[in-house]
């Protein structure tokens, strides 16, 4: 019966992962069944919601049974390779669950795979408490501190040597609820999270829980607040219950739209011997937190340095960007541009319109992420960025480029401090990053699968497009994530904004705080020429505004000019030199001339022909008539020396 039984799920399973939709957010996955009686327990079911959920994770896996935990890695990473001639049958605790992941924050390795353990139960037969997590955070160290709980912690290598690691947002979320024994932390973090845990002394009792929050720090929650991650139960009978984080994998078991349900969110549900209807639950207030991401980004001449996962800040919504609004008012991701002029990025990627580009073009081939950087990329094929990622381990990373401390004066940081054994790779083809290094060796095989948007999109880390057009209608939009109209944020790995969708159209925008003021005015203003208006078109007035005002330009050019002058040799009186200064003085002020006053007039220039085509926007105007107002005045001053 139980062969039967998987046989069925497996070509359900199938089916579904081809022709069926599945969750529009790609995350991992969670899955599991608590019952009172252990007989009940059904290991055939719990393999199908794991065979399900491999959809959500394929980095690493795991399961807990009779307080012990199980990981799959390297060969077993995918659930389906994992639960090869394993047997899942609990013999002490009618309680199983399990975890497959998709790497956000940390290496892929033993330390970082679900399930988590803490502590040893009365009996020592386990850990006493054992929990998963699905979600991100990012204020999981400064959690850790105030709840006295260590960031790091060390462990012994393969060569018997001490070493010291940093735990992981899933590991410290789970470790601060067993070491304080409550639920607040719930009501503390930023981020987006659903779990599930145990505690191995109490009588069959398991924790779930599913949070809310609004994605902006300081939104009303009452109007803004969205799901963070789920968290589907289906009640079997009074004292047998599953849950996953997909509802077709629950479907595929027996649950229907009567006994399957997502659970209340920010409530955290205590269910002791399966019995689901008589959960203990506790409200958590998350009114306060949020769960945007703040994500890499360069900013012009100065790039900041900031880890995608550490150091966020908020974010702040901005109705429109850089023309993302045609001529009727309506978003469209299609007139999506990048943050900055493309020569301003150097050799560094950047993102635009759900792609990734470099230098102008869309990148394929195999990357990985530097902190502080961005990402860069190791080779055509895993087997090439796994031989040039050995080799970089140890070297300091400085300037985009890899080089050993000692050919350096200025001592950089080194990414690869100790040899992973499954380090994290990212695939591109065309500039979108996709799911798994399968995903990658098909497309590079077949390369008109990616023409194909409702199929591509099952293959894609996060939502896309159709690239094959240039325009689509903005209620045509048609952003697809797993073979069906994505409705959610989009926040990837080094994304410049944070993209809100729904029904596979772009409805808003968000950008970080320094830049909300530098296109609120342009954004609101309409351009009957094009809809896009050009980024380098509107760094120009911005920088003209905010940079080039006329008097105080006019004014300190005049003053640094003639300071630097009393340096150097007789002061300038009546714009007049003394025709017997000495050849180096006269060198000099020439150098000054042509440095503050001669290049600024090429540059003004340059950008007054660009602002020509805007001249009906209020901005363009008064950058033009600044820009003829500045280049009289210093072409008569320069005429003057």
């Amino acid at each position: 019966m139980i062969k039967l039984i998987l046989i069925l799920g497996i070509l359900q399973y199938i089916f579904n992962y081809f022709f069926k939709t599945k969750s529009n957010i790609l995350s991992c996955g969670i899955f599991g069944q608590a019952v009172k009686y252990i007989e009940d327990m059904n290991q055939a079911n719990v393999r199908i919601l794991g065979m399900f959920n491999e959809s959500r994770g394929k980095n690493s896996c795991g399961i807990t049974l009779d307080s012990e935990i199980y990981h799959g890695l390297d060969g077993e990473k995918l659930f389906t390779d994992f639960i090869k001639g394993r047997n899942l049958t609990p013999i002490k605790n009618p309680i199983m669950f399990g975890h497959t992941r998709m790497s956000s924050v940390g290496a892929i390795n033993q330390f970082n795979s679900h399930p988590f353990g803490f502590g040893s139960n009365k009996d020592k037969s386990g850990f006493k408490m054992i929990g998963v997590h699905n979600g991100t955070l990012f204020n999981h160290a400064d959690l850790g501190i105030s709840h006295g709980v260590d960031t790091k912690t060390s462990y012994i290598n393969s060569f018997k040597v001490e070493l010291e690691r940093t735990k992981i947002d899933s590991e410290m979320l789970l470790e601060i609820i067993y070491h304080s024994g409550n639920f607040d932390v719930l009501s503390q973090y930023n981020g987006r999270a659903a779990l599930v845990w145990t505690d191995t002394d109490k009588p069959n009792v398991v924790y779930l829980w599913s949070g809310m929050s609004t994605p902006d720090e300081g939104q009303d929650f009452t109007k803004f607040a969205v799901e963070e991650r789920p968290m589907i139960v289906y009640v079997e009978d009074q004292n047998s219950f599953y849950f996953s984080s997909l509802v077709e994998s629950l479907y595929t078991i027996g649950g229907d739209i009567t006994n399957t349900f997502q659970i209340d969110y920010n409530t955290v549900y205590a269910v002791t011997d399966g019995d689901f209807e008589n959960a203990v639950k506790t409200k958590i207030s998350r009114e306060k937190c949020h769960h945007i991401e703040n994500i890499y980004y360069p900013r012009q001449g100065n790039y900041t340095k900031q880890n995608a996962y550490v150091n966020r800040r908020h974010v702040a919504s901005v109705e429109n960007i850089y023309g993302l609004k045609d001529s009727k008012g309506e978003m469209n991701i299609y007139y999506d541009t990048p943050m900055l002029p493309i020569n301003d990025y150097g050799k560094r990627i950047y993102t635009s319109h759900l792609r990734y580009y470099r230098c102008g073009h869309v990148i394929d081939g195999v990357h990985m992420f530097i902190p502080n950087y961005g990402l860069l990329k190791f080779g055509d094929s895993f087997e090439e960025a796994q031989r040039i990622y050995k080799s970089k381990v140890g070297m300091v990373f400085q300037d985009g480029d890899f080089t050993y401390p000692e050919e350096i004066e200025s001592f950089g940081e080194i990414p690869f401090k100790t040899l992973e054994e499954s380090p994290t790779f990212y695939y591109f083809v065309k500039g979108v990053m996709l799911k798994s290094n399968l995903d990658y060796v098909t497309l590079l095989r077949c390369p008109h699968l990616s023409n194909a948007i409702v199929s591509f999109s099952h293959m894609t880390m996060y939502p896309t497009i159709d690239y094959s057009v240039k325009y689509k209608k903005n209620t045509q939009q048609d952003i697809y994530h797993d073979g069906k109209w994505y409705a959610g944020l989009i926040d990837g790995l080094s994304f410049e904004k944070t993209y809100e969708v729904t029904f596979g159209d772009l409805k808003a925008i968000h950008v970080k705080n320094e830049f909300a003021e530098k296109v609120k005015v342009v954004g609101k203003t309409e351009n009957k020429h094009n809809p896009v208006i050009h980024n380098a078109v509107i760094e120009r007035i911005n920088d003209l505004e905010e940079q080039y005002d006329i008097q105080n330009e006019i004014t300190g050019a005049f003053v640094d000019f003639e300071n630097k002058l009393k340096l150097q040799g007789p002061t300038m009186h009546d714009h007049d030199i003394d025709e017997d200064i000495d050849d180096h003085i006269a060198e000099a002020i020439n150098t000054i001339i042509h440095e503050e006053l001669v290049e600024p007039l090429t540059s003004f220039q340059n950008c007054k022909k660009a602002l020509e085509d805007y001249k009906e926007h209020d901005n363009a105007k008064l950058a033009i008539r600044m820009i003829d107002e500045l280049t009289l005045a210093l072409q008569e001053f320069i005429a003057i020396v």
